[in-house]
């Protein structure tokens, strides 16, 4: 039997038992006749190595997911998260200011590594000035001062961020 016949009948085993062949599956079937043999009389086996970096993957997606779901009573915000502790202090929790800079951070922070560590270092340090700026009314008004470049900073990158967005959907740059 040449090695087409027996990629083509394992594939068709495969289609027996999961109805489908994946893309990966066909491109596999290209790359490594002998790895498709094998796999074929002996399962499909994976190292150690990969396996504990699969185990990583799902766990850092599990937290990811849980840090997206979570709540805090009394906080009313975005789906994603809704945490926005300082903007919610001085502007209220349902103000445009606030969800701006929500929607910065779920848009554009999160996208980055550096940008998910600023989060991390913002949500260790900003609970303790949300409080301390809801018992000082004048450093709530003076921080809204100094929040107003950043507010529009923040939009001006999610506008830039739309219009790339939208520029790739028709198929151009921006």
């Amino acid at each position: 039997m040449s090695f087409l016949n027996l990629r083509l009948k394992v594939a068709a085993n495969k289609m027996k038992k999961t109805k489908q062949v994946t893309a990966s599956d066909l491109a596999e079937m290209g790359f490594c006749e002998k790895r498709v043999l094998l796999q074929a009389r002996y399962g499909k086996r994976t190292s150690l190595e990969r396996r504990h970096a699969q185990q990583r993957g799902l766990e850092a997606h599990a937290a990811f997911h849980l840090d997206g779901v979570r709540t805090i009573a009394g906080v009313t915000a975005s789906g994603s998260k809704p945490w926005c502790f300082i903007a919610t202090a001085v502007y209220g929790g349902k103000a445009p200011e606030t969800s701006v800079l929500r929607q910065f951070r779920d848009q554009v922070l999160r996208r980055t590594v550096v940008g998910r560590q600023i989060i991390v270092r913002y949500y260790q340090v900003s609970p303790v000035i949300a409080d301390w700026l809801d018992r000082h009314p004048l450093a709530a008004r003076v921080t809204r001062v100094v929040l107003r470049p950043v507010i529009g900073l923040a939009s001006l990158a999610l506008q830039r961020q739309r219009v790339k967005r939208i520029a790739t959907l028709r198929g151009g740059t921006p």
